[in-house]
């Protein structure tokens, strides 16, 4: 099952299945990405368990932690790694007003994170290469973006196909929905950027990652080319593989 059902988590979704470059698939049950995993409710506490995870990775900003809480380690002893993907939020652009301009404008913010990210990113993949960290779930606040865009690098890494990236990432566009809703009805106040911002910002359409895609290709040739620049070397890479993908 690629979506896992949770009250009040939309978008926890399992990354497994997925072709890879060599005729190997990524393992299920192994790695999985989300949207911000402090909703969980105290009823889910054997659906959590059952995961048997070992590592969650937190890509949001303090400033969102303190706000609004973390994974319950308490009730769930994890290794929990905070790794913060973006410095400008998104709010300082100017807001795309096309499907065109919201494709690029996806695409430029993904980017920018290999920038702003780049500490992050080093600290994950090195956790990523370490077999105990599996079971390993990534989130952010709606899974979508910063965690797109992490799950985009290491799909790219295992040489999953562009399209296959890209439809993955869309999957992220239905539970939006229920997200939006309950945030209207649970979060005092609301949150204008995630209820009332701009449709951009709520969009996953596969176009906006295939140009974040082509862009990782034409600035570092691929997620390879991009950990190596982060100071990785084949071997740490190939552990990574070697711990995420089964072997045909």
């Amino acid at each position: 099952m690629r979506h896992l059902p949770f009250e009040a988590v939309f978008n926890f979704r399992d990354l497994g299945g997925y072709a890879t470059a060599d005729g190997g698939t990524i393992r299920w049950q192994h790695i999985y990405r989300a949207d911000a995993l402090h909703r969980f409710t105290s009823d889910e506490a054997e659906q959590i368990r059952s995961l048997n995870l070992r590592t969650v990775i937190d890509l949001r900003q303090s400033r969102e932690i303190e706000e609004r809480g973390r994974f319950p380690v308490e009730d769930h002893p994890v290794v929990w790694e905070h790794a913060s993907m973006i410095v400008t939020m998104w709010d300082a652009y100017d807001r795309p007003e096309t499907d065109e301009a919201t494709y690029d404008f996806l695409a430029e913010r993904y980017a920018d994170m290999l920038v702003e990210g780049a500490d992050s990113l080093r600290r994950i993949f090195a956790l990523l290469s370490l077999p105990e960290s599996y079971p390993v779930v990534f989130h952010c606040a709606a899974g979508k973006d910063r965690t797109g865009t992490l799950a985009a690098l290491l799909l790219d890494l295992a040489g999953v196909d562009d399209e296959v990236i890209a439809e993955d990432y869309s999957l992220s566009a239905a539970p939006m929905v229920p997200l939006q809703q309950w945030i209207r009805e649970n979060v005092h106040g609301g949150r204008e950027d995630m209820v009332n911002g701009p449709k951009a910002f709520l969009a996953a359409p596969p176009e906006a990652m295939r140009r974040f895609l082509a862009r990782l290709r034409d600035t570092h040739g691929g997620a390879r080319g991009y950990l190596r620049a982060l100071g990785f070397d084949d071997a740490t890479m190939d552990a990574i593989l070697a711990n995420v993908v089964e072997p045909a």
